[in-house]
């Protein structure tokens, strides 16, 4: 099964899509591929807790709904929903990323 690591997908694409590391650098490595078992789940996508995408996209109504679990004002803790796996985090837009998504990738090495 083909696939590429986060630091060359990284490296191959910093400067034409401005690119930066905020958190998970230890993960560079991870492999981001089709998975012969699962040829049907979807590589990229925004945030999605129930079918996870190895690369997980952070857009504006994402990043809101990340403050708002950080806030407590959903019920939830962010390391509830959060556990699942995935090869890298992008956060879009030039939005900031949340404190508790950089300890999430941190501590699970998931680039950020």
């Amino acid at each position: 099964m083909p696939s590429i690591s986060v630091r060359r997908l990284f490296d191959d694409n910093q400067y034409k899509l401005q690119l930066a590391w905020a958190a998970g650098n230890s993960g560079a490595d991870n492999r981001i591929g089709v998975e012969a078992d699962k040829p049907v789940l979807a590589l990229v996508g925004h945030l999605n807790f129930i079918h996870p995408n190895q690369i997980q996209v952070v857009g504006l109504a994402e990043s809101e709904y990340l403050n708002r679990l950080e806030s407590g004002e959903t019920g939830y803790q962010f390391g509830d929903l959060f556990d699942i796996s995935m090869s890298l985090v992008i956060v879009a837009n030039d939005l900031p990323v949340s404190p508790g998504l950089r300890d999430y990738c941190h501590k699970t090495t998931s680039p950020c």
